[in-house]
């Protein structure tokens, strides 16, 4: 029988998207402070926030794992977190079909125009 780990290994054989970014949970924006707090963080490279299905805001910093072996696998597969342990197809980028955020903010223009568009907040 086929563990898991074994069908992770597997289905992940050449693909390490979800091992080229960190995702941190961030406290919801509400305050015009927030905003250009928000604003702040978005300005530095490789950096974006969204809001996911949940509703869970999180910043995004693009960044390749250490443990990733030139040829994209996990060096630590045996030993990798718990993290990644626990990570499923179904929440990964290559195969899941449901959307990751319902709000996101790539650059300053996009969360600007959120302002406009979405609250009472005047910049």
């Amino acid at each position: 029988m086929t563990t898991d780990s074994e069908k992770n290994k597997e289905l992940c054989n050449s693909c390490s998207m979800c091992c080229n970014y960190v995702t941190v949970e961030i406290n919801e924006p509400k305050t015009k402070d927030d905003f250009i707090n928000l604003i702040w963080l978005i300005m530095h490279e490789k950096v974006m926030i969204y809001q996911d299905p949940e509703g869970i805001w999180n910043m995004e910093v693009e960044t390749p794992c250490k443990a990733l072996t030139k040829e994209g696998l996990c060096g630590i597969y045996e030993e990798r977190p718990t993290i990644c342990k626990n990570y499923k197809q179904e929440d990964c980028d290559k195969y899941s079909k449901k959307p990751f955020h319902i709000i996101l903010f790539k650059t300053r223009e996009d969360i600007l125009e959120h302002i406009q568009k979405h609250t009472q907040i005047k910049m």
